[in-house]
């Protein structure tokens, strides 16, 4: 069985992706399974760049392949805020009330939800991929997964936020399951292995 070591200290994220994953052949494992209590600093100007500053840090300092994504919330009229800076647009907790308050009286509440995805091996190659969900921002909470900015998310393919779908809904259609669909069909193709779900 392969093992990655998913470079996130976010057990939601760790939740969403190992449930991606599972019977694959590909174990992903915790930085507290492999030891490891790295914090990087998320200074990147994209996606990418934090993507690939997380995998390679972890990658250099457990000598074996490091996976790690990077994702934001990208609404048209905050002029593509919170980008980045999503994990610290506010507080833990008061992210969803700053949108909210900021989108107040706003009609365009166009968005989108982009992740990175980087592995980065040992010998310092990598595999990078990527995927976007097109949205809105709804005008108030919907739906009990108080995940990230999930409840204010609409889907506009499920035609519900993303606190309103399952686990099993939200990893069919949701930003970071495209994206790690894509690096794991990636991941195959370099290691010639099939890797089913």
């Amino acid at each position: 069985m392969m093992e990655l070591v998913f470079a996130t200290n976010n057990p939601h994220k760790l939740l969403e992706v190992r449930a991606l994953f599972e019977g694959s052949g590909i174990r992903i494992l915790s930085l507290a399974d492999a030891g490891c209590r790295h914090e990087t600093v998320e200074d990147g100007k994209t996606f990418y760049e934090n993507a690939r500053k997380k995998a390679g840090e972890i990658a250099a300092l457990l000598g074996r392949p490091a996976v790690a994504d990077d994702t934001g919330l990208v609404i048209r009229a905050l002029g593509g805020a919170p980008g980045v800076y999503s994990a610290r647009y506010a507080p833990e907790g008061k992210r969803v009330d700053r949108v909210l308050s900021e989108m107040e009286g706003k009609d365009d509440r166009e968005a989108y939800f982009e992740t990175a995805v980087v592995c980065v091996f040992p010998d310092g190659s990598e595999i990078a991929e990527s995927a976007r969900v097109m949205g809105h921002i709804t005008r108030e909470r919907r739906g009990d997964n108080n995940f990230g900015y999930d409840p204010v998310f609409f889907c506009d393919e499920m035609g519900k936020t993303y606190a309103e779908m399952t686990l099993e809904e939200k990893n069919v259609c949701s930003h970071r399951a495209r994206a790690f669909r894509k690096f794991k069909e990636a991941l195959e193709k370099r290691t010639g292995e099939k890797h089913d779900q």
